[in-house]
């Protein structure tokens, strides 16, 4: 069971994440999503404040919303890669293909102990001795990237750390779509497979009134949200010819601030990570539709009205929305910005760099063997969602 100081960490982060990417939050939200009091709500508040964080709130609607702002310092500010990340990572890797039997797993790298035979044949390697290793499991099991299933004694991953990534054709998904109908209740891991389903729904468009999946949920060891509000909103956008017609869009901005734009859709963007869904297009003047044009994105769920216009556009899935969606590493529209970052060969990370390199159309990498380092190239719009994966 985790300390208390430990479930307060962890909040603390809930909240700051969620805060991060969202433009407010009221107590309710903040209740909801740490599943406390009031009192409590305000005392995570009040400790973001007090490690330095700066928080403003303002009412709207009758509610008490806060709002994190941002830093001064544009620093990027990430956890330094050290040796014991990465041997941690090796660690995590051994266990992706299924639990692990805990007395046999240590034999499954270069850890031996005094009356063992040094054989490296058949081991993975991991440059720490007995006592070291066991202090990464035990590090491990506290954070919660790996767990001890007790009735059979074997290690598994918790998922905390370990996203899916998968790319998938037009048919494919709606293949796997139809495959996830067929999943009954009664199956294993059918919570998380019915959240894939309903993550298919919204990549394909659909709504399906027979599965609750409204409410908040855990996938990959962090809370998401699927609100009835961006349900409402998908329903509303497939109501319009989106595809080839201007829309007049009306939103709150991130500060707060009404908006009203002509807008001609150029993609459609669900973000797995933030668990939102995007619209990619052009902003145009209202008096003349091929007049000051601005690439903007809008959030899903910041839309409050959508109105179809008879003004024609030829902006969806086009060479330059299609151009743009492949250079963004988040949600951008930043100017594109090539990046060079070398890698020394160590571990998996070699492995990890080519797949990178796989969901990547515009990337290429090359090894330099002198310095025995992977250098990896790309082109990227989002350089700030780039470090943060780094």
């Amino acid at each position: 069971m985790k300390s208390k100081q430990t479930k307060t960490h962890i909040n603390q982060q809930l909240l700051l994440e969620s805060l991060s990417q969202h433009d407010s939050l009221s107590i309710r939200q903040i209740m909801e999503l740490l599943s406390c009091n009031r009192q409590s709500a305000y005392n995570y508040i009040k400790k973001l404040e007090n490690n330095g964080y700066r928080l403003s709130k303002h009412k709207e609607s009758g509610r008490i919303l806060y709002s994190l702002f941002p830093t001064e310092d544009d620093t990027l500010q990430y956890t330094p890669l050290s040796m014991d990340i990465l041997r941690k990572y090796t660690i995590l890797h051994e266990l992706e293909n299924g639990p692990v039997d805990k007395d046999r797993f240590r034999k499954h790298f270069t850890v031996y102990t005094p009356d063992e035979l040094n054989d490296m044949n058949d081991h993975v390697l991991l440059d720490v001795g007995l006592t070291q290793y066991y202090n990464l499991i035990k590090d491990l099991t506290k954070n919660g990237d790996i767990d001890l299933i007790k009735e059979t004694q074997k290690y598994c991953l918790t998922g905390k750390n370990v996203p899916l990534q998968m790319t998938l054709k037009a048919m494919e998904l709606n293949e796997l779509n139809l495959a996830l109908t067929t999943i009954s209740a009664g199956s294993v891991y059918y919570e998380d497979l019915k959240n894939i389903y309903h993550k298919t729904n919204v990549l394909l468009g659909y709504v399906d009134e027979n599965i609750p999946h409204a409410g908040n949920y855990y996938i990959y060891g962090r809370k998401s949200q699927i609100s009835e509000n961006v349900k409402e909103k998908l329903e509303l956008l497939q109501k319009y010819n989106y595809k080839e017609h201007l829309l007049q869009i009306s939103y709150t901005s991130k500060q707060g601030q009404p908006l009203s734009v002509l807008f001609a859709t150029g993609k459609i963007v669900y973000s797995v990570e933030k668990d939102a869904v995007y619209l990619l297009g052009q902003k145009l003047s209202a008096e003349n539709e091929h007049g000051d044009i601005q690439n903007i994105i809008i959030d899903l769920s910041t839309i409050n009205d959508i109105k179809e216009t008879t003004q024609e556009h030829s902006c969806y899935n086009s060479e330059q929305f299609t151009d743009i969606f492949h250079t963004m590493f988040g949600i951008s529209i930043e100017p594109p910005v090539s990046v060079e970052v070398r890698f020394d060969i160590h571990g998996n990370i070699e492995r990890k760099i080519r797949y990178l390199h796989c969901q990547r159309p515009r990337s290429a990498i090359r090894t330099d063997t002198e310095k025995n380092q992977i250098i990896y190239t790309d082109t990227i719009r989002g350089l700030s969602d780039f470090a943060a994966y780094l």
